[in-house]
């Protein structure tokens, strides 16, 4: 029986994969990328997973070079064959990949579409019994990758009625950002076997690269509500196998063409503002992230003040484009490395001072590096950069009378999506102050007053109306029913289903 040939892809650089993986319909050629790994450790652990037909390795990576990988995988797998990868000055490290048994070797400066499938015709044909593919179809995953990554053009509709029959579209897109081949592989085995428990949603999963899987989801128009409900129910499904699963959903839209646009101008964005959403596992949107334009730092000022050791300018300067860089959901490698970068300064300043040293600036940079969301980050920041000049200015205008209409406030628009960002800009006070007097004023802080508020009047819903639990999260203000029955249990002690059961008894 034929199948396709399978290859695994093995260089550190993660664009020369990338470029390997998309430069040609490798399904169409009768080849299938089986997967892609970072260094010869690495490459051997997929190997026993994935069973290749051939590997295509560079000569020269870390943890284990290609030298030492070659001789392992030809011992333990020598039905397995390699094709080198190498430049011309490491002509030395080929022959004796070859003399250990390497197939055959392509040099990177001469690789072209042509030359490697030359390569893999010849070492498949050399492969006993096998009977691959001649020429195969590429299957509709393959083709929405190609498509979202921008190396395929176009998508025929056509083409994709048959799995995609319905009018309407979401887009669904998860970060595995943190996770091993393996979990990676369960997930996505997971992703189609729940959709395919829903005969009225078709699916098509396509994984972009190591870390997003993105689904398109097809359904008829009046069936949008279930669609939704079942990205729910998935959402809380993957978390048994993922501690912190991110999930965005697109708006719906029904022209197949705008697949595409919804990727680049939401999911993908949405995706990379995981940073942002600390405790939310799934964000949902209904149109368009709008464009904002980064501010230009005055460096020059900044500079000044470091100069002169005006410590409290800087810094004041220094957490005001913070804020503004949060306001604008900046990356979250963007916004540590610009944090990074104006601290280094600061800290040389200290230093001037006779305070910190070299070893806290370190440990700073360290703790920033781990943080996996803006308040961590914040936090980690003020502790190691205390609030000067007009920050500890504002702390004699935070008075009692502010707090309780803050917390009025909080009170009355608690079902919306709230952030400590737009209570900063309803008063007019720093995002790091009132964040700072939360957590010192308030046992809770911010988020978890709001939570406070929001599961008091999920309480007072679950017993006194017939809404579904789904319909309480969403009326109290938890787009997310898995976070709100997480939120829900922690605060209360049970789930909203069994308070509900429990004290509706009592009631009676």
């Amino acid at each position: 029986m034929e199948e396709y040939c399978k290859v695994l892809i093995v260089d550190d650089e993660r664009m020369i994969r990338k470029g390997i993986r998309h430069m040609a319909d490798w399904e169409k050629e009768g080849f299938l990328i089986a997967g892609e790994a970072g260094d010869g450790q690495e490459a051997l652990r997929l190997v026993r997973e994935l069973t290749p037909h051939i590997v295509l390795a560079d000569i020269v990576m870390p943890v284990m070079d290609g030298l030492d990988f070659s001789e392992r995988l030809l011992e333990e797998f020598p039905s397995i064959k390699l094709i080198i990868l190498s430049s011309y000055d490491k002509f030395e490290y080929v022959k004796t990949a070859l003399l250990n048994g390497a197939a055959d070797y392509i040099l990177k400066p001469m690789l072209s579409v042509e030359g490697l499938l030359k390569t893999l015709r010849k070492v498949a044909a050399q492969i006993p019994g096998a009977q691959f593919c001649r020429e195969g179809k590429t299957s509709y995953e393959i083709q929405l990758a190609r498509f979202l990554g921008g190396y395929q053009k176009q998508l025929s509709r056509e083409d994709f009625k048959e799995r995609l029959p319905h009018p309407s579209f979401r887009m669904l897109g998860i970060c595995f950002k943190g996770l091993s081949e393996g979990q990676i592989k369960a997930i996505r085995q997971k992703t189609q076997d729940i959709f395919q428990e829903y005969e009225e949603i078709a699916i098509i999963a396509a994984l972009l690269d190591e870390t997003v899987l993105c689904a398109v989801l097809n359904y008829r128009k009046e069936d949008d509500a279930r669609c939704q409900a079942s990205v729910f129910e998935f959402a809380e499904q993957i978390s048994h196998y993922y501690a912190k699963p991110f999930l965005a959903l697109s708006w719906s839209y029904t022209d197949f063409m705008e697949t595409r646009t919804v990727y680049l101008e939401g999911i993908q964005k949405l995706l990379r503002m995981k940073f942002y959403f600390p405790g939310k596992s799934l964000v949902i949107l209904e149109e368009k992230l709008a464009e904002c334009e980064r501010a230009r730092f005055e460096y020059e000022t900044f500079s000044g003040y470091l100069d002169n050791l005006d410590l409290g300018k800087a810094i004041a300067m220094f957490y005001a484009y913070m804020e503004s860089l949060v306001q604008i959901y900046e990356e979250e490698y963007k916004i540590k490395n610009l944090a990074k970068n104006l601290l280094f300064n600061y800290f040389v300043a200290r230093e001037r001072l006779g305070e910190a040293g070299e070893e806290i600036r370190d440990a700073c940079f360290l703790e920033i590096d781990k943080t996996e969301d803006v308040e961590a980050f914040f936090t980690v920041i003020r502790k190691y950069v205390p609030n000067q000049g007009n920050y500890a200015q504002k702390k004699y205008d935070l008075t009692h009378e502010h707090i309780e209409k803050m917390k009025a406030y909080i009170r009355e628009h608690y079902n919306e999506d709230l952030k400590l960002m737009d209570l900063a800009k309803q008063f007019g006070f720093s995002y790091c102050y009132i964040s700072t007097y939360f957590k010192e004023n308030m046992a809770e802080g911010f988020s978890g007053y709001l939570n406070k508020i929001r599961i008091g009047k999920a309480k007072s819903m679950l017993l006194n109306t017939a809404r579904t639990i789904t319909e309480v999260g969403s009326e109290v203000g938890y787009t997310d029913q898995s976070y709100f029955c997480r939120v829900f249990k922690k605060i209360v002690g049970v789930t909203p289903g069994r308070y509900r059961k429990d004290k509706g008894r009592q009631v009676q």
